[in-house]
């Protein structure tokens, strides 16, 4: 028996880990970065573009008008889109349709392409424009441009195809696109100082969104540079304003905070750590500092500042109540660190949320491997059904339909009305029925040489977990289980129900994992 579950939960990382990384979300924003000439629609109904942010989801179209622009973010690359164009998002495609856009791509995407009305574009990492009447121009990297013929040709640096567009180029859009092929560069302080002097520029006084965004580039670029630290009255002028500028965008910091922390890069969060103090002073009373804080020492190994910052959060009543209002990656985090150092203090539900997809997957695969070694330690009854859920979906996946068997007999004896129980039983009839294997693609590859450091001391600390505490009480919290369909939480919310808010009851563990697959 200890090696069937020690069995399972070696599947549970490896299935968890792909499916965060198959449920990446690559819609892209459009930013205003004029006040207004930006327009939203169908060819038949175009409206003025009101809000100063908006999610491009399919099908969508956005136009700019005379001297008008904006940027287009995607999380791998940002897209100027141009006076006088206009572009047409699909499902799986960005197309421009008039005028032009300029694309720095910072890494690659199997999931989003690019194109004109005569070819598609395919990306290898670089910076090109691209226009309605079919032009592309690269200036950095590989553009491959195919036909609808299927004729393809291999554009490099310098390199044409078709005509481009001719503009008068606006000012802050010229010096946008300096930046961004800044960043493109690694050249990060420059990138960093244009977009401060853009934040502070009056021309987008009315533009909230863009301003809070530029200064969330700036900050970004200022933690990934490598520079070294110094005490020059410019670099003194760089942190006063980046410190000004978050007492009027203080969620910018906590944004920034979140990437860094969730990348596990060790570089940058030293970084961030030494620029804390001069541009943000640390909170005692704020949650969120304080996992910072405790996320920043876990990540150090340094078990004394863990303690301390989770022993924090706990026990002090004022932050204690702060903390009960956080949410997403800050309320996950809050959990992760509980887990390390007071188990006794975290919930099923909090357990269960910190493992879901839509948890996992903003996640760094070491920082998701953290998370699933501390929570397959616990109890079985913990996460047993949804991990023999998992378990069972593997086996199918590698054709072993009479182990998938076996291990829905265990399911149903000890969760007869768990939703993942259905699950199971739905997964094998329809193996059954169509005789293929439902194949999980799994993208990433365990780095256990690279990776040993970083998990050695999540390790350790799991060792320390007292398995006592998460003893069932099966009259208290499963008096009211029954059994819900696929698609449907406990709560009776469907699957694509909004994120809670701050005064709604918590979500269940079963809503929030139904919800995430």
């Amino acid at each position: 028996m200890k090696d069937f579950f020690r069995n399972m939960l070696k599947l549970l990382l490896i299935i968890l880990v792909s499916s965060m990384l198959e449920a990446s979300d690559e819609k892209p924003y459009f930013i205003r970065g004029t006040n207004e000439g930006c327009f939203v629609g169908t060819e038949q109904n175009w409206l003025p573009l009101m809000a100063s942010k908006i999610l491009c989801r399919a099908p969508l179209k956005i136009k700019t008008g005379e001297n008008a622009w904006g940027t287009i973010v995607y999380p791998f690359s940002s897209i100027t889109l141009r006076p006088q164009s206009e572009v047409e998002f699909k499902q799986d495609s960005l197309i421009i349709k008039k005028g032009s856009f300029r694309a720095v791509v910072f890494s690659i995407s199997n999931d989003v392409k690019f194109r004109t009305p005569q070819v598609l574009l395919g990306i290898r990492g670089t910076i090109f424009s691209a226009s309605g009447n079919g032009g592309v121009t690269v200036e950095e990297g590989k553009v491959e441009a195919t036909s609808e013929n299927g004729s393809s040709s291999m554009l490099l640096p310098g390199q044409s195809l078709g005509a481009s567009e001719s503009f008068q180029m606006p000012a802050t859009l010229q010096r946008i696109e300096e930046a961004l092929t800044y960043e493109h560069d690694r050249k990060y302080d420059e990138a960093a100082n244009i977009y401060l002097d853009l934040f502070k520029d009056p021309g987008f006084a009315n533009l909230p969104d863009y301003r809070s965004n530029l200064l969330e580039m700036a900050l970004t670029d200022t933690i990934n540079s490598d520079s070294p630290q110094s005490n020059s009255s410019k670099t003194k002028e760089v942190y006063q304003t980046l410190a000004e500028a978050l007492k009027e965008f203080p969620e910018v910091w906590y944004e920034t905070a979140r990437n860094v922390l969730s990348s596990e890069s060790k570089m940058d969060i030293a970084k961030m750590s030494e620029l804390t103090p001069k541009i943000h002073p640390f909170d005692p009373a704020n949650p969120r500092d304080q996992l910072i804080k405790g996320l920043q020492a876990e990540i150090q190994m340094n078990d004394k500042s863990l303690f301390e910052a989770v022993k924090g959060i706990i026990y002090e009543k004022t932050l204690a109540s702060a903390a009960e209002t956080l949410q997403g990656f800050w309320a996950d985090t809050k959990t992760f660190l509980q887990l390390l150092t007071f188990p006794n203090t975290v919930t099923r539900e909090q357990a269960t949320n910190m493992i879901s997809p839509d948890s996992l997957k903003s996640l760094s695969p070491t920082a998701v491997k953290k998370r699933i070694l501390v929570a397959s330690s616990l109890p079985n009854d913990l996460l047993e059904a949804q991990g023999l859920y998992f378990l069972i979906k593997a086996y199918l996946s590698d054709n072993r339909l009479d182990e998938a068997l076996k291990v829905m007999d265990f399911l149903f004896k000890h969760h007869p009305n768990s939703p993942w129980t259905l699950r199971g039983k739905n997964a094998i009839e329809r193996f059954k029925i169509s005789e293929k294997n439902a194949k999980i693609k799994v993208n990433q590859t365990l780095e256990t040489a690279s990776q040993t450091e970083d998990l050695s001391f999540v390790s350790r600390m799991v060792s320390n977990l007292n398995s006592a505490i998460f003893e069932k009480n099966q009259n208290k919290e499963n008096a009211t289980e029954t059994l819900q369909l696929p698609g449907e939480s406990v709560t009776g919310k469907t699957a694509s129900a909004p994120t809670p808010k701050l005064n709604d009851k918590p979500m269940t563990p079963s809503g929030s994992l139904q919800r995430g697959f």
